[in-house]
């Protein structure tokens, strides 16, 4: 079957949106719970498109918990900035929103550039799970990019050596937030700093994808900083 149609097994759809990343799910009620054959599905989808799509799926933040948990362990909603009340999977994201562990004392502005969610932790999350509540008529539009398509991009020389190579992630408050001091000195001391290979191979695929993100890849180990800063450079962490 041709990779541009969709595909079709029981009640689940998985229609690829480009070449190498995105797939739109359909035919299923993510209010609802799963049998393991759609578990099993979705997952693969995923695996095969990195990010996929749920339209018209209104769910509560309960909701919300139950699907995502069919999927793994799930984890606090920000290892930081806290999480929704009641709900300490969820953490919520707005325009000017504020740190909930730190109410009345962070302003969080919105940002804009690559990341990779919480790379700074010592064992990343597997996935995100992304839910719209308002959202805008335009703009703000939110892109994705492969970084297994990019480490497979890179020419055979240029793989061999970011293969040797491992990042020091650290956690900082994004661009453009602001706040007191007392937020300040408990994010430091909510630090999160680790140590992680550049190329991370997927336990269940072993495909080999860039571990890399702006907001948190801070130094190449064992480098100088204007090495550290050209190799970081060179692998698109800017």
């Amino acid at each position: 079957m041709n990779a541009a149609v969709a595909s079709t097994t029981e009640s689940v759809q998985v229609t690829p949106l480009s070449a190498f990343i995105g797939a739109q799910i359909s035919g299923v009620d993510l209010s609802q719970p799963l049998d393991a054959h759609q578990v099993a599905q979705i997952r693969a989808a995923l695996l095969k498109w990195r990010v996929i799509f749920f339209r018209e799926q209104f769910l509560t933040h309960a909701q919300h918990v139950a699907f995502s948990a069919q999927f793994g362990e799930l984890t606090l909603g920000h290892p930081v900035f806290g999480h929704v009340e009641g709900h300490p999977e969820i953490y919520s994201i707005s325009k000017y929103r504020k740190a909930t562990r730190f109410e009345g004392q962070a302003l969080l502005r919105p940002w804009t550039g690559w990341h990779t969610d919480v790379t700074a932790a010592v064992n990343p999350p597997f996935a995100s799970i992304l839910r719209g509540v308002t959202i805008p008529p335009y703009g703000g539009d939110t892109q994705w990019t492969s970084l297994v398509a990019a480490y497979e991009k890179l020419s055979a020389p240029l793989r061999e050596f970011v293969d040797g190579l491992r990042g020091v992630h650290r956690f900082t408050p994004p661009a453009g937030a602001s706040g007191t001091s007392a937020f300040q000195q408990a994010v430091q001391q909510r630090a999160l700093v680790t140590e992680h290979p550049l190329v991370r191979v997927h336990p269940e695929t072993g495909e080999r994808a860039l571990y890399v993100s702006p907001s948190f890849l801070k130094h190449i180990v064992g480098v100088s900083p204007r090495e550290s800063q050209a190799i970081l450079n060179c692998y698109g962490n800017t």
